[in-house]
């Protein structure tokens, strides 16, 4: 088999609140910086991780951070984060079904409530944690730990023919 080579993994969101009501000049704002952090940076760091594999004949491994609100919508003045993070949901699979063929692996992880700072914030200003642990069947919120455990078992081309999944990563809060 040909050598590995982990390439990327788009992580990186912004999360800034604002409503379809809000002023032009601060909306404008706000989805220009949720596009290019959450859309924009994710194409470019793909772009480079294909060329790099390709050029070396290797086995690569994309995976992007997405979330629960890229597909149900769940908070009205965070649309932009999910309109983003579906741009970079179809945009990974559509690598997925272009680059198959050369061995260049894309998995979507769809992350439910991480314990970060910005998560602790959103909950200190929408009442605390009982809301959110409610719509979480595990009942408790995800760790970085987690979400980086699995990054590192998607890395090492073990689920190879998983290739173009989303994998939920959220307590069983997706299940609908």
């Amino acid at each position: 088999m040909r050598g590995a080579d982990f390439g990327d993994a788009n992580n990186a969101s912004i999360r800034e609140p604002i409503g379809l009501d809000a002023p032009t000049p601060d909306w404008d704002r706000h989805w220009m910086t949720a596009l290019r952090v959450n859309l924009l940076a994710p194409a470019h760091l793909s772009r480079f991780a294909i060329n790099h594999f390709l050029e070396r004949d290797c086995q690569g491994v994309i995976i992007g951070l997405t979330a629960r609100i890229a597909v149900r919508g769940d908070y009205p003045d965070y649309l932009q984060d999910g309109a983003a993070k579906g741009g970079m949901n179809s945009l990974l699979r559509g690598v997925a079904r272009g680059f198959a063929k050369n061995d260049i692996l894309t998995y979507l992880i769809s992350a439910g409530i991480i314990e970060t700072d910005q998560a602790r914030a959103q909950f200190d200003s929408h009442g605390g944690t009982d809301q959110y642990l409610a719509d979480i069947p595990m009942g408790e919120f995800g760790t970085p730990k987690d979400i980086s455990e699995l990054i590192l078992f998607l890395s090492t081309g073990r689920a190879r023919y998983s290739t173009g999944a989303t994998i939920d990563a959220g307590g069983a809060s997706f299940l609908h």
